[in-house]
């Protein structure tokens, strides 16, 4: 869900108070002089200004979308669409400068000068949205306190993000045979001498037990057999197993911790993600790759992936 309207968002980054500013200055210069010439041409020879009527209306579409986009913070659900619409108002714009701002017209020559100042905007918006982290372009931005974009990935199979071909960073995926606050990923554990490596399941000296019900081993048996379906105690054949399954975990106090840069709202086709407020300092439960899992310190200690970008160690 996104968050309630703040102007303040869209008007705190100094890139994009700017350009906004120089979006609306532009825009109603070239409206402007679209009707004025709309207003002295012949209408038995049709319309003067043609296809710059649907310019001139993408255009303001584009600039509400940009102020709504960033007051609700909403950035990484549409970042896409804006980028795609800003792509096609780029090639108006560019095109209606060069039939413009050559005429001998001064209504002409300001609507030439208006898709001129909005080609540029939209050149630079066009560069942002489609920005990725840890980028050059990424680091530039963020020096005019624009939020980074965060790191996003298209395809998804079995419910688990995995990495595109365009550098789109993968999410790491939440498995549904983990109980809620242990890692999804790999560990190995001496048991009674054999080494056991988890996969979602157990593997203890070549006996696979796969988790049952209240936490028995199923499928499997071996000196030191475990079981992940189970509470953190599970009970096997032959083990007692009592130490959590994240390399590293123990005591919440002693988990790092991270502070948020910018706000960010999580995004609705994904359940994983995490919301969080700017200034919101979280525990961080795994710091691999450019998605971190975290865990609120309210009392309802909401667990989910964020953007590393977006966060700072405390």
């Amino acid at each position: 869900m996104a968050r309630p309207f703040d102007l303040r968002l869209a008007l705190s980054p100094l890139l994009f108070l700017v350009t906004l500013v120089i979006a609306f200055v532009a825009w109603f210069t070239a409206f402007i002089g679209q009707a004025v010439t709309e207003a002295q041409s012949d209408i038995a020879r049709g319309s003067a200004v043609g296809v710059g009527w649907f310019a001139i209306f993408l255009e303001l579409f584009l600039i509400v979308g940009v102020v709504i986009t960033l007051g609700t913070d909403s950035i990484a659900a549409s970042r896409f669409q804006l980028a795609a619409f800003l792509a096609v108002a780029l090639v108006f714009s560019v095109s209606l400068t060069n039939t413009s701002i050559y005429s001998t017209l001064r209504s002409q020559q300001a609507i030439g000068a208006g898709y001129l100042l909005l080609s540029f905007v939209n050149i630079i918006w066009l560069l942002y949205f489609t920005t990725e982290a840890d980028t050059l372009l990424a680091h530039l931005f963020s020096l005019t306190s624009a939020p980074p974009p965060p790191a996003t990935s298209f395809s998804a199979t079995g419910g688990k993000r995995t990495s595109s071909t365009n550098g789109f960073a993968s999410k790491p995926a939440r498995a549904s045979s983990v109980r809620s606050g242990y890692d999804s990923h790999s560990h190995s554990h001496h048991l009674d001498g054999g080494l056991a490596s988890t996969y979602g399941g157990t593997t203890v000296g070549g006996a696979s037990a796969v988790g049952g019900p209240n936490g028995y081993a199923v499928g499997g048996a071996g000196p030191g057999a475990q079981s992940l379906g189970g509470p953190p105690s599970s009970h096997a054949t032959g083990t007692h197993v009592n130490e959590p399954l994240m390399a590293g975990a123990g005591p919440e106090e002693d988990l790092p911790k991270a502070r948020a840069l910018y706000a960010y709202t999580a995004s609705a086709d994904d359940p994983n993600e995490i919301s969080f407020a700017k200034g919101e300092v979280m525990l961080v439960l795994d710091s691999s790759g450019k998605w971190w899992r975290v865990k609120k310190m309210d009392g309802k200690q909401d667990e989910g992936i964020a953007p590393s970008n977006y966060l700072a160690m405390a």
